[in-house]
C-alpha cells in the first residue's frame, strides 16, 4: 500500500482505530502539511502521474512550521498536530480550518496523546515539559504542566521543565485515564497521577533503586532516548493500568510493574516510587521506535507486546 502526495520526508503517521478497520490514516511531513488518507481507496485505485494522490481526502496546511507529530483522538473525529513552532493544533476530519490552537510550550511539540475520554490531550515538547489541555476550551491555558523536577511537596508539577531530563520524546495516557507517562531524550521516564498531577513513579534501571535524587535516574542507560511508551490494557479498560512498557535507542524493551509499588522512594518526595524494570528484552542492533498490542490476561501474568524498529543498524549508528 503506497500513499503518494507529500513532497518531503514524512515524520509521523496515525491510524484511526474507532471504526475498527483503520480506514483513515494521517501523515505529517516536512513539507509543512498533514494529509488525511483513505487506505481503501489507495488499495483499489491506480495512482498515476496525472493523479498521484487519489486516496488523499484532505490536505491541512501547517502555519507554524514542520509538524513533528500527529495523533487521532479515541473516537476518530478529532486529531492533534504538534508543530515546530511550539503550538499544538486541534483539527477535525470534516473541515480544513483548525478548531483550537494550544499555546504554552516554548519549543517544538514533539509528541501527543489523547485522554481516553477525548476531553483532554497531553503534549510533550523539546522544552522538557508535559502539558495537559482541555480540548473544549481553546482560550484556557494548559490544565496541568508536568515535569520530572520535584518541587515543594514533591508534586512534580512545577512551572519549570524537567531538571536534566532534556526534551520529551514520547507521551502516553493510560487506557484507564488515571496515569500519564512520558519518556525523555536522556533515557528518563516518569509516570504521573492525572487527577492530582503528582509524580507517582520514576522508572530506574538502577538496581537496587537507591538514587538520592532524580538527577541520576534513567529508565534506559547510557543517555539513550526513549522513543515509545505503551500501557497495558485495551482502549475500553476500566481497571487501573498495572504495567507500562518503554522502548528506545538502546535497542531494548522494558516492562515495569505499576501495581506493586517499589519500597524505594526519592529523598525529595516520599510519595514518588522508584521502580526497577520487571523484564528487559534486547534486540541485536534495532532501536525500538514503536510498541503496540500490549495486553495482559487478568488471570495470569502473561503479556503480549509487539515492538517495531528498523531491521538492523550498525552499532556506530546508535
Amino acid at each position: 500500500l503506497s500513499l503518494v502526495g507529500h513532497s518531503q520526508r514524512v515524520y509521523a503517521v496515525s491510524a484511526e482505530e474507532y471504526s475498527g478497520d483503520n480506514r483513515l490514516i494521517l501523515s505529517a511531513a516536512a513539507d509543512e502539511t498533514v494529509r488525511l488518507w483513505d487506505k481503501h481507496q489507495a488499495a483499489f485505485s491506480s495512482p498515476s502521474a496525472a493523479c498521484p494522490s487519489s486516496s488523499c481526502l484532505a490536505r491541512y496546511s501547517c502555519s507554524d512550521g514542520i509538524p513533528w507529530s500527529v495523533d487521532f483522538g479515541p473516537f476518530g473525529y478529532h486529531f492533534l498536530v504538534g508543530n515546530q513552532g511550539g503550538t499544538a493544533v486541534l483539527h477535525s476530519t470534516d473541515r480544513l480550518t483548525a478548531l483550537r490552537v494550544f499555546r504554552g510550550h516554548t519549543s517544538d511539540v514533539t509528541c501527543s496523546s489523547f485522554h481516553p475520554n477525548a476531553a483532554y490531550v497531553a503534549t510533550g515538547s523539546d522544552d522538557g515539559s508535559v502539558r495537559l489541555w482541555d480540548i473544549r476550551d481553546g482560550k484556557r491555558g494548559s490544565v496541568r504542566q508536568l515535569s520530572v523536577a520535584l518541587g515543594a511537596g514533591g508534586s512534580g508539577a512545577g512551572a519549570g521543565a524537567g531538571a536534566g531530563a532534556g526534551g520529551v520524546t514520547a507521551v502516553q495516557c493510560s487506557p484507564c485515564g488515571a496515569l500519564l507517562a512520558a519518556g525523555y531524550e536522556d533515557g528518563t521516564a516518569a509516570v504521573w497521577d492525572v487527577p492530582t498531577g503528582r509524580l507517582a513513579y520514576l522508572l530506574s534501571d538502577v538496581s537496587p533503586c537507591t538514587a538520592a535524587s532524580t538527577a541520576a535516574v534513567a529508565a534506559h542507560r547510557g543517555n539513550k532516548s526513549i522513543y515509545t511508551l505503551q500501557f497495558n490494557g485495551g482502549s475500553s479498560s476500566s481497571s487501573r493500568s498495572s504495567q507500562v512498557a518503554t522502548g528506545g535507542q538502546d535497542c531494548a524493551v522494558k516492562l515495569w510493574d505499576l501495581a506493586t509499588p517499589s519500597s524505594s522512594t526519592t529523598s525529595a518526595s516520599p510519595s514518588c516510587c522508584l521502580l526497577a524494570p520487571r523484564t528487559t528484552f534486547h534486540t541485536k542492533f534495532s532501536p525500538i521506535f514503536a510498541l503496540s498490542g500490549f495486553s495482559a490476561r487478568k488471570d495470569t501474568d502473561n503479556s503480549i507486546i509487539f515492538a517495531g524498529g528498523p531491521s538492523s543498524l550498525p552499532p556506530s549508528a546508535l
